[in-house]
């Protein structure tokens, strides 16, 4: 088209940064030098009654478009409107409440208004490939997952990256116009030379190829059509109820090609806003007026390589009905429009191109999303294997059809990286199947010529015994355990307390669904049902001038200021906020505004807005594990990832999970109390019978243990603090750097117990607001004064279990602090602080004590990590990696060194999931290895 050739799908990298595979195999390829940055452009938005809006609402515009998709994604996660099921009916919802306040606006303005948003909405439509917002479920905002870096416009570059991966590919391995007929499965299908095979894909031709395993790549919409006829056996019930329900669109590019442009240079984009057209209005199939469907149109630069050419955007109906229409059709109904629009003399485009995916037999529309039939977890329906189990569970039996593409991805479908996700994770599960299988014919199913690989893993807690278990499984006999402490656990630690057992360490399973790896171990263990799970959380709210706040009130402000965390990293982009590098700059510059629209209310109620989200600034705080908001990144938000599900309070399931995982583990594969003096790698080590090891480690006892590859899970925080002299020779200066600027802090409990409540029996939070604070106050340390810190108390349930117990949370220096003090002095302090709160001068004083103490631990320093205003999310995966690194002409044997631990795993660190997930991202990594070998 024009001269050069354009992109009929694909084009765009959602997430361009080193989380998203293709932007890395883009960087790796060299593509990203061709990338065309248009970020200086203009949008030009017209009226068709010729109003050309000015920039400055557009802007506007824009932000409330975006604060609506905002609020709408709050409402995904159970806030509000639980009744709803569509993005469409919580929009509009939204809508609503911001047309109310318009009431000053003229006629005019507010259709100019709402004709703008309805432009927004056909755009989200686009977005989802859907004809309406009303057919998509409001699972989508919980279920797909953003990655950090913007959506990147990459004309012609997925072309060059598929050349690339095709490259990799001998020519006979790739069979074209080869129309599959038919999938047999789950037979017993005789090849010429006798050898039996579980599968049989029959062609369209004729031909039939015999297989062990199929992965089928083909689209969710070619499944639609076809799924019942494809596969012989039928598929089970529950997967073609998945294939039917699940959502799937068409998106169609249409490209117009100028002599001339009507355009000025410095117009990038044309937006197209209908006034007779409200978001109430629905976006019923308009064939008639299928134009009215195309809301915007880019223009393609550079225009050295591409010419004058505008491309113009569709979804839904319209778009398949434009697939039927003749050049002629178009190019009329398009012409007209444009100059109804911009009242200029637009000239008849050369040449025009519509895509087809729709009319495509093979591809039947464009890509997926979930729909208000469908769930997250059909998608997994679909991503499982065929059949699930083998007769005698030889591999050849097992996996038979296997299911990959954008569709089977529950946090990336509809996009290409979710795709190639999809595609390595059943190369994966192949590869893993076949390393694994081997175990029951011979002790190394690697290779058994060569030495048993020994792994020695550092640290016993959750991400250490997971990492041994995962390895012990393939057969990787040689694993050793060395923990320094008397215990395994890390920071999973009960103590005793009251009457019962409280925890010290990980209570909270962040993200209580399916999508979550611990929550699926506590399933598995059949350890929920004891999770104590109260819905509606009633809080009591009290002032240090003995007021009662209303929860309805305090909860409005908690979650304003939890939108404005959660959503920094957008924030500071969209405003410009150039300067802003941490959490506090953004958090202060929108309040600065909200106290301007405050400005009219009472005094009071201002000062107890401020008290509020000075409170919920303090529990931001205990969440980050951080000394002030100051030192957070404006980035953690963005780069942090939260899983589908609420925060689950699960007291005492965490060491029961941790002595579930150990179950596997043979007791002289752990040594404890066992302190590590110094790892030596990349060395050449001797052992008795002669056999040598690249890496030694030294006990401080003086004994020491040679290995292969040493997985070390112990905390930033003792990292932090032995780095320099653990590793010999010394980590790369990029390890040491990340390890010296990465955020760790310290959180720390303070339990109370009680012979009698002085709290109400139906109270579950008692929230601590000071009125004299705001904000703006420093946020400095305040040792004096370190209860300050303790934003909200916590009543332990069930009563039963644990009696009258209260935990308070405290976080940076006066949680360190605390360490410090005695029980007298912090049970006297308390007592003093609920009595200013309650106006109870009686109060009594607690009858037992217990404080945690994880920056005093020497083998911790802390509690958990974050990304700080120094570090980015880059330095995680830097610490990620392992060492040494491969270089070429060096012989040094690969992955000696590896890291695992939540402060290495960058979307999930802070968290036990975290830790989990990065210790079978080192098991995987050494599994793969050898079975790759």
């Amino acid at each position: 088209m024009g001269k050069s050739v354009v992109d009929e799908g694909a084009q765009y990298i959602h997430g361009a940064s080193m989380k998203n595979p293709i932007f890395q195999l883009a960087k790796e390829y060299g593509l990203l030098q061709e990338v065309y940055d248009k970020s200086d452009g203009k949008w030009s938005v017209f009226t068709n009654t010729q109003k050309l809006f000015d920039h400055d609402f557009v802007k506007e515009m824009e932000n409330l478009t975006n604060f609506l998709q905002e609020q709408t994604a709050l409402h995904s996660q159970g806030k509000g409107y639980a009744e709803l099921r569509s993005i469409g009916q919580v929009y509009l919802e939204e809508i609503k409440k911001v047309f109310s306040n318009w009431t000053d606006d003229t006629p005019k303005f507010r259709r100019q208004k709402l004709g703008f948003l309805n432009m927004m909405k056909k755009d989200q439509c686009l977005y989802f490939s859907s004809q309406n917002l009303n057919d998509v479920s409001l699972q989508e905002f919980s279920e797909y997952e953003h990655i950090n870096g913007g959506d990147l416009n990459s004309p012609r570059l997925f072309l060059k990256l598929i050349s690339n991966l095709v490259e990799e590919i001998p020519r006979e391995k790739l069979l074209l116009q080869k129309p599959v007929k038919q999938i047999q499965w789950n037979g017993s299908f005789e090849s010429e030379t006798g050898t039996l095979y579980p599968v049989r894909v029959v062609c369209e031709d004729g031909d039939h190829i015999l297989a062990d395993h199929v992965i089928v790549t083909v689209s969710l919409g070619y499944l639609k059509e076809v799924a019942d006829a494809l596969f012989q056996p039928s598929l089970p019930a529950d997967k073609l109820h998945a294939i039917k329900n699940m959502g799937f669109g068409t998106t169609n590019k249409i490209y117009l090609e100028y002599e001339v442009p009507f355009w000025n240079s410095s117009e990038h984009w044309f937006g197209l806003v209908w006034e007779d057209e409200t978001p109430f209005s629905g976006l019923k199939p308009n064939l008639a007026e299928w134009w009215r469907r195309i809301f915007a149109y880019d223009v393609l630069h550079p225009v050295e390589r591409y010419g004058h050419i505008l491309l113009g955007w569709s979804s839904g109906r319209e778009a398949e009905f434009m697939e039927t229409l003749s050049e002629e059709d178009l190019v009329s109904n398009i012409t007209r429009i444009l100059r109804q629009f911009t009242g200029r003399p637009v000239p008849r485009p050369k040449k025009v191109f519509v895509t087809k995916w729709f009319s495509n037999p093979y591809t039947r529309g464009s890509y997926s999303h979930i729909s208000i039939n469908s769930t997250g977890d059909m998608i997994d329906t679909l991503a499982e294997p065929l059949p699930q189990e083998g007769d005698g569970g030889h591999p050849s039996e097992m996996m038979q059809i296997l299911f990959a593409g954008e569709a089977t991805h529950r946090s990336h479908h509809s996009t290409t990286h979710g795709a190639l996700q999809s595609g390595w994770r059943e190369a994966d599960r192949l590869i893993n199947l076949y390393s694994t299988s081997e175990e029951q014919h011979q002790t190394n199913n690697m290779n058994s010529k060569k030495k048993i690989p020994k792994v020695v893993i550092i640290g016993a807690g959750i991400a250490g015994v997971a990492a041994a278990g995962k390895l012990l499984q393939p057969g990787f006999i040689d694993v050793q355990i060395i923990e320094a402490s008397s215990q395994p656990g890390g920071r999973i630690r009960s103590y005793p307390f009251g009457k019962s057992l409280v925890d010290e360490g990980a209570q909270y399973i962040h993200g209580a669904s399916m999508k979550n790896p611990i929550f699926q171990l506590a399933k598995e263990y059949d350890f929920l049902q004891e999770v104590y799970n109260k819905s509606g959380t009633e809080w009591s709210l009290l002032t240090n001038t003995q007021k009662q706040l209303d929860p309805d009130f305090a909860e409005e402000m908690r979650n304003l200021a939890s939108s404005i965390l959660r959503h920094a990293h957008c924030l500071a982009e969209e405003k410009e906020y150039t300067q802003a590098k941490s959490l506090a700059d953004v958090y202060l510059e929108e309040i600065k505004t909200l106290l301007e629209q405050w400005s009219d209310d009472p005094v009071e109620l201002r000062r107890q807005r401020l008290a509020l989200l000075s409170m919920s600034m303090k529990w931001q705080c205990i969440h980050l594990a951080t000394n002030g908001l100051g030192d957070v990144s404006v980035l953690e938000y963005g780069e942090y990832k939260n899983i589908e599900g609420d925060d689950r309070n699960s007291p005492g399931l965490f060491p029961r999970l941790l002595q579930k995982l150990l179950e596997v583990i043979p007791k002289e594969k752990l040594l404890l109390e066992r302190p590590v003096k110094q790892i030596q790698w990349d060395g050449n080590f001797e052992l008795e019978d002669t056999s040598l090891y690249p890496v030694r480690v030294v006990c401080e006892d003086g004994t020491h243990i040679l290995a292969d590859h040493v997985i070390i899970t112990i905390s930033l925080g003792c990292l932090k603090a032995n780095s320099q002299s653990l590793f010999q020779p010394s980590l790369p200066e990029n390890y040491q750097h990340a390890i010296q600027t990465m955020g760790f802090g310290t959180m720390n409990k303070i339990y109370l117990e009680y012979e009698a409540p002085f709290w109400d029996e139906n109270t579950d939070i008692i929230g601590l607001v000071w009125e004299d604070e705001t904000p703006f106050s420093a946020q400095k340390p305040n040792l004096v004064e370190w209860w300050r810190c303790v934003p909200v108390v916590y009543v332990f349930r069930p009563r039963e279990r644990y009696g009258h117990v209260l935990v308070g949370t405290i976080s940076g220096k006066e949680a360190e602090f605390v360490e410090s003090l005695s029980p007298e002095e912090i049970a006297s302090n308390f007592t003093k602080l609920f009595r200013q709160f309650t106006g109870r001068p009686s109060l009594p004083a607690p009858k037992n004590v217990f404080v945690t103490k994880w920056f005093s631990n020497p083998y911790i320093r802390g509690s958990y990590s974050h990304i700080s205003i120094n570090s980015t999310g880059d330095m995680i995966d830097t610490l990620a990696e392992p060492l040494p690194q491969a270089k070429e002409g060096t012989s040094s044997p690969m992955m000696q060194i590896l890291f695992a631990g939540e402060a290495t795993h960058r979307s999930h660190h802070s968290t036990t999931h975290g830790a989990l997930l990065s210790a079978w991202r080192e098991a995987d990594r050494l599994i793969n290895h050898y079975s790759t070998k």
